[in-house]
């Protein structure tokens, strides 16, 4: 399926057993300014991508650990166990352990690490079908979260020039949207995508919500598909935030870059209830449908509609 998609998954062990290792890593220096957290989050980072092949099964992961030479020995013994926690409560909560990893010291601290998981039952994400609705289960905006939470710590420009009252007072309540959308395992969405058969899926990070369709769209083996966005949930005052900077993000056109994003996923109309319905139940947050996959031969995989819909989120709980 090639080396774009979210993990290598290759056979083992005897071929008439079926089995397949399914693998991936992902590390990235601190997002937010609690250790416990980002420890957390990186966890959930880590496993999305498995998750996004349509299995719930974590098998063993490694741990990737820098620890910075700014600390002092005092911040180094806080903070370190802090993040180390918060990793490993996540991966416990995906039902897995951390047996290893390593660390080292590095001038920035980062957190990540390799899972793994071996499986006969996965969702191959090339089986997207005409007609199938697009799903999303997190909504849109981190980055522009975390950009404005850390520039305001920050005391930088970039937050207190260009922003009147009203949209920084809207940052901490962004922030902690982010936090707890950032820290919520894709496992549920994993579990639902077996149970209502999922046809494909990938997880948003990097590239943006645009980007990661885009992406999943050209690994389809119907190479006339066309995946359509019409509707994109975002945090709430992201989008005026992004237009106040500038549109650096690039947030409407679906470039922001995202971290431990939600899954997309290309699901039967018929099954698009049952599959919302269960992730809500697992999370806490309802996906969103958020466009359609069209059959039309079109060179551009994917493309965001002109009136396309902005739903606001807000008020995110665990």
């Amino acid at each position: 399926m090639g080396i774009g998609m979210d993990s290598c998954i290759i056979p083992v062990g005897d071929k008439s057993q079926g089995l397949y290792l399914i693998q991936t890593t992902d590390f990235f220096t601190p997002l937010v300014d609690d250790p416990y957290l980002n420890g957390r989050i990186s966890a959930c980072n880590v496993l999305s991508d498995l998750y996004a092949c349509g299995t719930p099964v974590c098998d063993n992961v490694l741990m990737l650990l820098g620890s910075s030479t700014k600390f002092t020995v005092k911040e180094r013994d806080i903070v370190v166990p802090l993040m180390i926690q918060g990793f490993n409560d996540a991966c416990l909560d995906a039902g897995t352990l951390v047996r290893g990893g390593h660390t080292l010291v590095n001038p920035w601290p980062l957190i990540g690490g390799v899972a793994s998981g071996v499986t006969k039952t996965f969702i191959p994400p090339v089986s997207a079908k005409n007609g199938d609705l697009l799903v999303l289960t997190k909504p849109l905006g981190t980055q522009i979260a975390v950009n404005m939470f850390q520039w305001r710590d920050l005391k930088n420009k970039r937050f207190f020039e260009p922003l009147h009252d009203k949209l920084k007072n809207c940052t901490d309540l962004m922030y902690q949207d982010a936090c707890v959308s950032m820290a919520t395992l894709n496992k549920v969405g994993a579990d639902a995508m077996q149970k209502f058969n999922a046809h494909a899926a990938t997880d948003i990070t990097g590239f943006g919500i645009f980007g990661h369709a885009e992406n999943l769209a050209k690994a389809q083996e119907n190479t006339s598909l066309q995946f359509v966005l019409d509707r994109l949930p975002i945090l709430e005052h992201a989008v005026e935030i992004d237009a106040a900077c500038g549109g650096i993000f690039k947030l409407v056109e679906g470039l922001s870059a995202e971290t431990s994003g939600g899954l997309l996923v290309a699901i039967s109309e018929d099954d698009v209830q049952g599959f919302c319905d269960f992730v809500e139940n697992g999370t806490n947050i309802r996906p969103w449908v958020i466009g359609t996959v069209v059959e039309n031969g079109s060179e551009d995989r994917a493309v965001i509609c002109e009136n396309m819909e902005i739903v606001p989120v807000t008020n995110l709980k665990f």
